[in-house]
């Protein structure tokens, strides 16, 4: 009796094929297409430095003038990860050119604020305290074996005399070269 059953089931599955054959289903035709780039990166940006907010929070502006005042700067740091240096069989590159990008006022060493506040920008200086271009690549950086930091500067900067007080943001890009 048991062989009696798997006979039914087995000739009931070869008959299914048949079965199927002449009915007809609609169907639409369609695309996946995927892309991506490979590059060939001797560091990683940490994650946690992808995207900063530096918060200058309340200032007087008065506070703002022409020169650098270290009452309203800020430091940050931009923080790499993994980290090789070149090898022979590896083909890594050892330094890295950063180029960081944005809208500028009054000269191409003042970032644009955006917001009720005018009359100043922010200016970027780099670890050695040189002024930074927008647009511009920096002068190169020799990358460190495992883990590395950027370290930056903002400083509020007037490029007016009179300085409308109010909220201000600005946006930077930034971007890393590596040969």
């Amino acid at each position: 009796m048991i062989m009696r059953v798997i006979k039914i089931a087995l000739g009931s599955h070869l008959l299914l094929p048949l079965l199927s054959w002449g009915v007809t289903i609609n169907s639409t035709p369609g695309d996946i297409i995927m892309h991506g780039e490979l590059i060939e990166a001797s560091c990683t940006i940490d994650p946690n430095s992808r995207d900063l907010w530096i918060d200058f929070g309340e200032i007087s502006a008065r506070e703002i003038t022409p020169e650098a005042n270290l009452l309203v700067s800020k430091q940050f740091q931009i923080k790499l990860i993994g980290c090789t240096l070149p090898s022979a069989d590896k083909g890594s590159a050892s330094r890295a050119q950063i180029t960081i990008m944005g809208t500028s006022v009054d000269s191409d060493k003042l970032l644009r604020v955006n917001g009720k506040s005018e009359g100043f920008g922010i200016q970027l200086r780099d670890y050695h305290g040189e002024i930074l271009s927008l647009n511009t690549k920096m002068p190169d950086y020799t990358l460190l074996e495992g883990r590395d930091s950027l370290n930056f500067t903002a400083i509020l900067i007037a490029y007016q005399k009179n300085i409308k007080a109010g909220e201000f943001a600005a946006t930077l890009r930034f971007r890393m070269d590596y040969f």
